[in-house]
């Protein structure tokens, strides 16, 4: 915080205080142990509603699983160390993967809806 005052001579004294940095710094921390917590309580939810999203995916469209199964083998054909590596983030990540199916598979049927309309 900055604080000015003038004196009768038309200078001006600044005082400065340091306590904003420690206020800030503590704030900082207990806002990112939230978010932590906030995102630890979201995968453990995704991670037991996973095989509901997956199984919906399958039925919405199950074209937006096989493309996605088709687009990683051909990842492998041209880059196998990157289809590894998403295969592996795919598997240690299931939860996050299952959802991104499930909103996959809404688009794809949303992009039908679209093409039918026009």
């Amino acid at each position: 915080m900055v604080f000015f005052s003038s004196n009768q001579f038309g200078r001006r004294n600044v005082r400065v205080s340091s306590g904003g940095g420690i206020g800030c710094l503590i704030f900082g921390v207990l806002g990112l142990v939230a978010a932590f917590f906030i995102l630890k309580g979201l995968f453990y939810l995704l991670y037991w509603a996973s095989p509901v999203l997956f199984l919906l995916a399958l039925i919405i469209n199950w074209r937006a699983v096989t493309d996605t199964f088709r687009n990683w083998l051909k990842s492998m054909e041209t880059n196998p160390l990157g289809g590894l590596l998403m295969a592996a983030l795919a598997v240690l990540a299931f939860p996050l993967f299952a959802l991104f199916l499930f909103v996959k598979a809404l688009g794809y049927k949303k992009m039908q809806q679209f093409q039918r309309e026009f």
